[in-house]
């Protein structure tokens, strides 16, 4: 293994862990190739998932298949159990308030000029946050 082989599948790792610890969902393999621009560079000739398969010992993580979607195929890290159910049911239970919070943090990531661009009427922020 090279060192840009190496880079990647660190990258890769990193990757399916953050995405589940924020979204407890796979990671899809057919994100990779956004994400990593040189992957293809990087594996050669190989497919993108028999090369996944070869290096999910280093990943730390196995792979997970939808059995109703043929082409929801993702990562998920080693001890960690996916119920979709499970992930249906917290959606549908996120609050109001929660959302709108969220939302708040993800206005953060806007730059400042994008920011300065919103404009949310306060009776309306009063009435997602529950007061």
């Amino acid at each position: 293994m090279n060192e840009s082989e190496s880079n990647l599948i660190h990258e890769i790792k990193e990757r399916i862990y953050l995405f589940w610890n924020e979204n407890k969902r796979p990671y899809l393999i057919s994100s990779l190739g956004s994400h990593f621009k040189s992957i293809k560079d990087i594996i050669g000739d190989k497919k993108t998932l028999e090369w996944i398969k070869e290096h999910l010992d280093v990943l730390d993580a196995y792979i997970y298949r939808d059995e109703n979607r043929k082409e929801y195929v993702g990562l998920i890290p080693n001890g960690e159990d996916f119920k979709k159910d499970q992930v249906n049911k917290e959606k549908n239970n996120l609050s109001s308030r929660d959302a709108t919070i969220n939302f708040f943090i993800a206005l953060g990531g806007l730059s400042k000029e994008d920011r300065e661009k919103i404009t949310i009427p306060v009776d309306v922020l009063t009435k997602l946050m529950g007061k």
